[in-house]
């Protein structure tokens, strides 16, 4: 039954990507939704935290309260909240809760309190030696528990050059105890800050159910740093800044384990992931940091007070979004920039989309950028045509050839770069074009496109014939294919079946406009969803929202090719009415990589004067899309 499922959500990712997107022909790869893992291996997963934070990260009240009920135990006149997946940021709901408690009723506030249970011990009397109580002393766990989080603390007073204001405790507690559930499903533990007789005190919970040994020294560790933490945020910092400087702390301290491996390896697989929709595996901005050659550990203070992606950026300076979009080469062989190599990291990169720049075609299109393009990054492989790639722009990244040249941007950019191994010289004798440049460099037909946070959208990317480039002639479009110009609606839409999603048909009241200036838009917010029969009585719905913008083209041979911002469309999917898949286009499109044809790719199978058909290829079949013209 999971295979099954696994192989749906695979198949409906598939299909999203191949009607927003489009394929020029059969040759579409997509990496897994559903990520299978050994019994004994601990893999980072989306947080159901992450889907209710605000623009600035932070977890609000109401949602930290549905999220109590729905993972702890029910509160008073609180409804659980309508979430999928397992809670792994216990600290941050109950930080948010308690830092503002006093919006809570008595009766919630003792159901929490008694979900909390006991504060425990000081370190110091949990301890060998001096001050060790019999009884408590004895339970080895919480001595080897007191043990390590003792180490932590001086590690972290010493690299934050400060101490904590108030004393630590620490509680081994089940994860279910009686009636009380102490902790949601698999958490480890939290950190809290409480009062015991009027004074604060950082309370650490353990998960005895949960914590295994080879766990504890770097979860030790994470639980102590949300108490130096404390001193400084107020327990309503975002969870990127507190979530991900803790995972990046305990580390830094511990040396990583399986459940630092997974955040790592989230990080390095989502590079369009905005950084305010991240927690744990915000850790790769601190490891960003700290191989810019910045010590982190000096700014967490400034950034605790002052939690935004400019605090990290006055502290690390350009070099970091540079860094950001290189390190997704995964490729530490090309040089350091180009790969994250501290642990927990393992030096690998995301599966990148393939973009083919085309002679004639306008500038290459890197389609589906993230929703917050200040603060995620991009990466794609581009496979080029034609005798000279003109590159301009203004960004922070690099291009790299596999011949191992290199081009990398802070700011404003330009370069051309000869592909033709004979090099490139005009008819006059001279490698200065009729723009006025001359070749930069000698580049290759194949290259890693990466940049780092920016406003801009993408590079320019234009390939020519050396022709062109040398009378100056650019090869960007006209205004298309007048038969296109205009606005149409989707009449009808037919996907084939790919992997485990069935064929799908549906799609009705798409709105389309082609401006003969080759720009576009496409508003999916009236389409009608694609439905498919995976047997008798189970169908499958997906649905389109949201709208983009962009620039189309289209070539003698009958392609079209279009892109631009779409970062605002969302897909959603439900299986015989529940939803199994919900997501932004850009997420789906940052988990898969296409090895033959830009995304953005269809045929213009039919244009008259009342009707339009554009098909895309796939695997499974072609998909069609039939518009009729309404204005």
């Amino acid at each position: 039954m999971m295979a099954a499922m696994r192989g749906l959500l695979s198949g409906l990712v598939a299909v999203s990507l191949l009607v927003a997107c489009g394929q020029d022909d059969s040759a579409t790869e997509t990496s897994p939704v559903v990520t299978e893992a050994a019994d004994t291996e601990v893999v980072a997963a989306v947080d159901p935290v992450e889907e209710l934070l605000d623009a600035e990260g932070r977890l609000p009240f109401e949602a930290a309260l549905g999220l109590f009920s729905t993972y702890f135990t029910e509160l008073p006149d609180v409804a659980a909240v309508d979430v999928a997946g397992d809670l792994h940021e216990s600290t941050t709901v109950l930080r948010v809760l308690l830092a503002d408690q006093a919006l809570l009723t008595a009766a919630q506030l003792a159901v929490i309190e008694e979900t909390l249970g006991p504060v425990g011990a000081p370190l110091d009397e949990l301890l060998e030696g001096a001050g060790a109580r019999a009884g408590i002393a004895r339970d080895q766990f919480l001595r080897d528990a007191a043990a390590q989080l003792r180490e932590a603390e001086t590690f972290f007073a010493r690299e934050l050059g400060r101490s904590l204001p108030f004393t630590v405790r620490v509680v081994a507690l089940a994860e279910v105890d009686g009636a009380v559930r102490r902790f949601p499903a698999g958490v480890l533990a939290d950190a809290t800050l409480r009062e015991v007789d009027g004074r604060s005190v950082c309370s650490i919970r353990l998960n005895s159910t949960a914590v295994k040994p080879f766990l504890l020294r770097e979860t030790a560790a994470h639980e102590m740093f949300h108490c130096f933490q404390y001193a400084v945020d107020d327990g309503r910092g975002p969870a990127w800044v507190v979530e991900g400087s803790a995972e990046w702390a305990g580390a830094k301290f511990a040396g990583g384990t399986s459940v630092s491996d997974g955040w790592a390896e989230r990080w390095v697989t989502t590079p369009n992931r905005a950084i305010t929709r991240r927690s744990y595996d915000a850790m790769g901005l601190f490891v960003l940091g700290e191989e810019v050659g910045v010590p982190m550990f000096g700014y967490i203070d400034r950034l605790l007070a002052t939690p935004t992606i400019a605090t990290v950026r006055g502290a690390v300076g350009t070099e970091l979004d540079v860094q950001w979009g290189l390190s997704y080469a995964g490729q530490g062989d090309w040089g350091a920039a180009y790969a994250i190599s501290t642990t927990p990291f393992s030096g690998s990169g995301p599966a990148r989309q393939l973009i083919r720049g085309r002679v004639n075609a306008g500038p290459a299109v890197f389609p589906l950028p993230p929703g917050d393009r200040q603060s995620g990054a991009q990466a794609y492989s581009l496979a080029v045509e034609g005798d000279v790639l003109i590159v301009s722009g203004n960004g922070f990244g690099g291009l790299r050839f596999d011949n191992g040249q290199e081009l990398r941007f802070a700011g404003g950019f330009a370069g051309d770069f000869c592909l033709l191994p004979e090099g490139c010289v005009c008819p006059d004798g001279r490698n200065v074009g009729g723009g006025g440049r001359t070749i930069t460099a000698a580049g290759s037909r194949s290259l890693f496109v990466g940049w780092g946070p920016s406003p801009d959208l993408t590079p320019q990317l234009e390939m020519q014939t050396l022709d062109q480039w040398c009378t100056g002639e650019s090869a960007l479009p006209n205004n298309g294919d007048p038969c296109m110009v205009g606005e149409w609606t989707s009449t009808s839409m037919t996907t084939p079946a790919v992997n485990g999603s069935p064929a799908l048909q549906g799609g009705s009241g798409i709105l389309v406009v082609f401006r003969a200036d080759s720009t576009f838009s496409v508003n999916f917010d009236n389409m009608t969803p694609l439905v498919g029969e995976i047997s008798e009585k189970l169908s499958v719905e997906l649905f389109y929202s949201g709208a983009t913008v962009g620039t189309w083209s289209v070539d003698a041979d009958g392609q079209y090719v279009g892109g631009g911002d779409s970062s605002s469309v969302r897909i959603k999917s439900q299986l015989d009415g529940q939803v199994i898949l919900d997501s932004s286009l850009a997420e789906l499109a940052g988990a898969s990589t296409s090895t033959d044809t830009p995304p953005g790719t269809y045929r213009v199978a039919d244009c008259s004067a009342t009707a339009l058909t554009l098909t895309t290829g796939s695997t499974g079949g072609q998909a069609a899309m039939i518009f009729q013209r309404t204005g």
